[in-house]
């Protein structure tokens, strides 16, 4: 699951996991771009960012979260929270409520905790081609535990 696919980074992270032998879901708020992502064959859930009860819903039996920063903080309207801390905030919530496996903070350096057995950050100052090979590298590992 990609939180924020809609982004010019979540777009390219999808580019990046599609393939035939990966199943890809994409959260998003544009139905534009969701109708994109699904033509790519993507399964894509609509809605607000910050509904924790729909994100939750959209994560269930998903293995790996993959939580973009750029969708908290570029300017789209929320329904249910304001605020980056808030927003991300809920995002660990809901992602324990399934729960996820993994999660990999992208575009991160201080992300809220979460109830989550594997968690790790993709750092923001890392270039972008190499965010996205390090975001797809941490999916493929058998373990992200104590991972930088």
């Amino acid at each position: 699951m990609i939180v924020g696919a809609d982004t010019p980074i979540g777009r390219r992270l999808v580019e990046a996991f599609a393939d035939p032998e990966r199943e890809v879901r994409a959260f998003v708020s544009d139905p534009e771009q969701a109708l994109e992502l699904k033509a790519m064959g993507v399964k894509v859930a609509t809605g607000d960012l910050s509904d924790t009860s729909h994100l939750a819903a959209a994560c269930t039996r998903v293995f790996t979260a993959i939580l973009v920063a750029d969708a908290a903080r570029d300017g789209r309207e929320y329904a249910f929270a304001t605020g980056f801390e808030a927003i991300v905030g809920g995002w660990a919530k809901a992602v324990a409520e399934p729960p996820v496996s993994r999660v990999i903070w992208f575009g991160f350096d201080d992300p809220p905790a979460t109830d989550v057995a594997e968690v790790t950050i993709v750092s923001p100052s890392l270039s972008p081609d190499r965010q996205i090979e390090r975001a797809v590298s941490l999916d493929d590992a058998d373990q992200i535990l104590g991972d930088p």
